[in-house]
């Protein structure tokens, strides 16, 4: 058995992006295609769970393909859709603690019947391992619904919580464990985030707000500095919505 990765205690490169239970960025319907390969990586820094402590939060996803929770209990859980209709749940059962970052990365290969699986890696570790049926994408080419994080778009009634959020990735390629542990703590490079052939095909590192003429809901009129920038080529930037929300150093 491998000696698990051992990661010093991380505290985010430059500033993250911070939630005190209001507010959410909605990076709109313009993700790119996913298809059957992919991860997906962030970095967790919970400061203080829901108000309601029956309910679980939404950290990270897309409305009608996945999304990423943290449960009522502290852990974390990532759904996937089947169909319109109905989802698949895979918790970790992994309690992450308020105050402490935490690295998750989801890689998803669906590539095969024989390695139709989804990985979970917490700091560095491959955590579980779930096998999949009746799911052939994680993003697919049609009605994709909006990325958000923070909370869903299409409810107002989901619980905010208060945490940081750092890093936040999109491969549409099935990353290494040596790949995630090489990459996890640093920021990426312009070698990286624009090179169409690395395979990062969104990049938020929650540095600073800019006004990018990026509306709430991505309509057709700007609202100011609060903007977040997707570093990588496809350029798909979110627009921070409510008072609640910002940047922390």
């Amino acid at each position: 058995r491998d000696e698990p990765f051992q990661t010093e205690k991380f505290a985010s490169p430059g500033n993250a992006l911070q939630f005190d239970f209001e507010g959410f960025v909605n990076m709109g319907e313009n993700l790119p295609y996913l298809g059957q390969q992919a991860t997906v990586e962030l970095w967790l820094s919970p400061l203080s769970y829901v108000e309601n402590e029956e309910a679980s939060v939404y950290i990270v996803g897309n409305e009608k393909r996945y999304t990423i929770m943290v449960l009522a209990d502290g852990t974390i859980q990532l759904r996937l859709a089947r169909d319109e209709n109905q989802w698949n749940t895979f918790n970790t059962h992994y309690p992450v603690k308020e105050g402490e970052w935490v690295h998750l990365a989801y890689t998803f290969d669906f590539d095969t019947v024989e390695r139709h699986s989804i990985k979970a890696y917490i700091n560095g570790n491959l955590f579980q391992e779930f096998k999949v049926s009746g799911i052939n994408e994680i993003l697919g080419d049609g009605n994709p619904g909006h990325f958000t994080v923070g909370s869903r778009l299409s409810s107002t009634d989901d619980p905010f919580f208060s945490a940081s959020i750092d890093e936040l990735r999109f491969w549409n390629s099935v990353r290494t464990v040596e790949q995630i542990r090489t990459s996890m703590a640093d920021t990426l490079g312009p070698d990286i985030y624009g090179n169409e052939q690395s395979g990062l095909v969104g990049y938020w590192r929650f540095d600073k707000l800019e006004d990018l003429g990026i509306s709430d809901n991505h309509g057709p009129i700007a609202d100011g500095m609060d903007d977040v920038r997707d570093y990588s080529v496809n350029g798909n930037h979110g627009d921070l919505t409510e008072y609640g929300a910002g940047l922390t150093s």
